[in-house]
């Protein structure tokens, strides 16, 4: 999808995402919501967290399943199951569509160190 150039990352859209440049994702900020840890044994178990941030007048949210198992590996989810409002669109309004957005989220997330803070 194409935005075009005078409109602003910062608006509100029909589809109720949120608009971010790679620039604007180094700058948000997300708590920990919540988080549930899974069965380390049992390696279908499945954990869950959500973390939560204002993006200017915007609630912003990422969730995803994880697993760990009982040497304390913990497995990312495939980006097509992170579930968020966000959409990261490059200078020329261009989107990342919803694996590119996932997998840079991701990514910010494990720069954080913030996925290695996950407690049952």
């Amino acid at each position: 999808m194409m935005l075009g150039p005078t409109i602003s990352v910062r608006e509100t859209y029909a589809d109720y995402y949120v608009r971010l440049t790679d620039d604007d994702l180094k700058d948000l900020c997300l708590d920990l919501l919540w988080a549930e840890s899974p069965d380390t044994r049992d390696e279908k178990s499945l954990g869950y967290v959500e973390f939560a941030g204002l993006w200017h007048d915007a609630v912003v949210s990422v969730a995803f399943f994880w697993r760990s198992f009982e040497g304390g590996i913990a497995i990312l989810p495939d980006p097509l199951d992170v579930s968020t409002n966000l959409m990261l669109v490059d200078s020329k309004g261009y989107d990342a569509g919803t694996k590119g957005t996932a997998l840079a989220l991701m990514r910010m997330i494990q720069s954080r160190e913030t996925a290695m803070s996950i407690k049952g």
